[in-house]
């Protein structure tokens, strides 16, 4: 009985994490805690495929309820995240561009992103695949959209530095929607990323610009790791790259 519901438990707890993190955001809470609870959303989007291939219940009813899942943690709360803390009321005409930007930005990252989920759903749902990523993952795209805010609000960053991050999330949104491949995280990657988030929750707030930055600068690395896996010359795996995959269709 344990080993059917604890995976469905996992996917209810990642939820319970992005509906918690929209209304923080929308309750105007500081931006670190909305960020801290993607970044558990993101673990426990792991946990619970583990939990499922490891107690042999995969299905498609646990691959629908995953999705729905990551809906809310992945396409409604980066969203949220990016309106709330970037939207400038104003008459000002650079506020009316600045606004603008705003808007498309969630509207495509939401958009793209719940593409990306549905699409990965019907074609994988109830077997999952074993090989590369078709596309940028949804978490993946979270995790560098919100790294990066939080690195931003940590610096204080000027408007046009805001201007140049919507363009940032306007330009990598698409890729949720391309057959690029991008490799299945190895353990090297996966315990990078377990630390690194345990940095960001246990650091004070004022030191946080750190963690922050090294959860960006993994997100960066596998952003490019179509480029970089791919690149004549690189010397080893990169550390969220598994040996010898097989790219899924």
């Amino acid at each position: 009985m344990l080993r059917r519901i604890l995976p469905a438990a996992l996917s209810l707890a990642n939820a319970s994490m992005g509906a918690l993190a929209i209304w923080t955001a929308l309750k105007l809470y500081p931006l670190h805690v909305t960020f801290s609870l993607i970044l558990l959303g993101i673990l426990l989007d792991g946990l619970d495929g583990f939990a499922a291939r490891l107690f042999r219940v995969e299905g498609r009813g646990g691959a629908l309820l995953d999705s729905l899942c990551d809906i809310v943690t992945f396409s409604l709360a980066p969203s949220a995240l990016i309106y709330v803390h970037l939207y400038r009321p104003g008459s000002v005409s650079f506020h009316s561009f600045h606004n603008a930007l705003v808007v498309t930005a969630t509207y495509l990252l939401f958009i793209f992103s719940l593409y990306r989920l549905i699409r990965y759903y019907r074609e994988y749902g109830e077997k999952g695949t074993k090989g590369d990523f078709a596309g940028l993952p949804a978490p993946a795209c979270a995790l560098f959209v919100t790294s990066l805010l939080a690195v931003m609000e940590s610096a204080e960053a000027s408007p046009p530095v805001e201007t140049l991050y919507l363009t940032a999330v306007v330009l990598v949104a698409p890729f949720m929607a391309t057959r690029v491949g991008y490799p299945r995280p190895g353990n090297g990657g996966r315990l990078l990323f377990v630390a690194a988030t345990a940095a960001y929750l246990a650091t004070p707030t004022s030191q946080k610009i750190y963690p922050a930055a090294a959860l960006l600068l993994l997100s960066v690395l596998y952003l490019l790791s179509p480029l970089l896996v791919r690149a004549r010359g690189w010397p080893c795996p990169l550390p969220f790259q598994k040996a010898a995959t097989k790219r899924g269709r």
